[in-house]
């Protein structure tokens, strides 16, 4: 007879202590959102973040039926992780895999396809919870840092750009300076070879009795022009030179302004990256952000991206000040919209991602009810928190 297979281990089983670790890295909080639809959970679009992660954490410690949902969902989610585990008995490969899965990134489905396999240990268990525990923490330090060096390098950006502007417009006063006189040299150039021209014409014609003496005056004044020809040729050779050597010298300064801007975007996504890995409940900017009193003001965002977004709530209501969004129009609503901006004080937009009708409303709203309208040139945490400097500044002003 056959021995019975052990079975995997239900999420109603596993530890409770090991919850709050599963719900956090198995799961994102779109995915906790969908499930919360799914399950019908009263009052979902109010409940804040950290609120629905404690939902979550309680049904992951309870037998109900919404463990059992919660734990097809992630069985679901990765299937692939858990089959190819599934061949595997021996613990000490099941502890090379976890190994393997630090190394690569693959941290949440190995993680579940582990602590959930038959032939797992506690000890092992207890092993990959500690560093799941810890990955957080180096995680939550590694974004402070990058925080800092993305501020450093904001800064370092906008320098360079001055730079650039001012070396571009002194590069152009001289370039218009140097083809004027370019011009100049030529026209002069062309005027004393008409003046050459000239005494050749009369020397020919002068009789032959009096050529003797015009002809030595002629010579003088032949080599005197020549001397001052060559010295107009290497003036507008040398003038040619410095020319290219300032326009090679302005592609040079582009080239260097692109690669700063492609730098600051690498280390923008970057941060998003972390912030919504890493930290999906928190904005994690605070510390970093200059302080700014919105004086209890209501800032509506209009537009942009709901991954963004939810990082933006905790920016405003952090200094001073109260958040709503409107998605301007993918799916709220055009009527939700008129009655959102009644409520707002002041109206932010980017400009690289709301419609064209719901850009159009906003404009109008804003200007038959005075409000302060701040357009955004594009949908990131960078451009969003310049906006709040320039809300401040106007704030200051008056």
């Amino acid at each position: 007879m056959k021995k019975k297979a052990k079975k995997r281990t239900p999420l109603s089983e596993i530890d409770r202590r090991m919850s709050c670790s599963i719900v956090g890295t198995c799961l994102t909080l779109k995915e906790l959102q969908k499930l919360g639809r799914k399950m019908k959970i009263s009052g979902l679009a109010q409940i804040k973040e950290y609120d629905l992660h404690h939902i979550y954490v309680r049904i992951a410690n309870d037998k109900t039926p919404a463990n059992r949902y919660l734990q097809k969902f992630i069985d679901h989610k990765f299937r692939d992780k858990i089959h190819q585990l599934s061949c595997i008995k021996e613990v000490d490969l099941l502890e090379k895999a976890w190994k393997k899965a630090l190394k690569t990134g693959d941290i949440a489905a190995t993680y579940w396809a582990l602590i959930t396999h038959p032939a797992v240990t506690i000890a092992l268990i207890d092993e990959i919870y500690a560093e799941v525990h810890m990955l957080s923490h180096i995680a939550g330090a590694s974004m402070r840092v990058d925080l800092h060096e993305l501020s450093v390098i904001r800064r370092e950006n906008q320098q360079l750009k001055r730079q650039q502007q001012q070396r571009y417009q002194k590069h152009n006063r001289t370039l218009y300076g140097k083809e004027a006189l370019i011009r100049k040299q030529e026209k002069q150039l062309e005027k004393r070879q008409i003046e050459i021209n000239a005494l050749n014409v009369a020397l020919m014609q002068t009789p032959y009795d009096d050529r003797s003496n015009t002809l030595q005056q002629t010579k003088h004044k032949l080599h005197s022009r020549k001397e001052k020809i060559t010295f107009l040729e290497q003036s507008v050779a040398d003038y040619k030179l410095k020319w290219e050597s300032a326009t090679t010298r302005q592609v040079s300064l582009q080239a260097q302004l692109g690669q700063t801007k492609e730098a600051l975007n690498v280390v923008e996504s970057l941060l998003e990256s972390y912030l919504v890995k890493a930290h999906p409940n928190a904005c994690g900017a605070s510390n970093t952000c200059s302080h700014r009193d919105l004086k209890g003001q209501c800032i509506l965002y209009v537009g942009g991206r709901d991954q963004q977004c939810r990082h933006f709530k905790p920016l405003v209501e952090n200094n001073n000040g109260k958040f709503i969004h409107h998605d301007g129009g993918l799916s709220d609503g055009s009527s939700k919209l008129n009655s959102i901006l009644v409520k707002a004080d002041i109206v932010m937009c980017p400009l690289d991602c709301i419609s064209h009708e719901a850009m159009i409303k906003v404009k109008k709203h804003c200007k038959i009810s005075e409000k302060t309208l701040v357009m955004m040139p594009h949908s990131s945490l960078s451009a969003f928190s310049k906006g709040l400097n320039d809300i401040d500044s106007n704030n200051n002003t008056e």
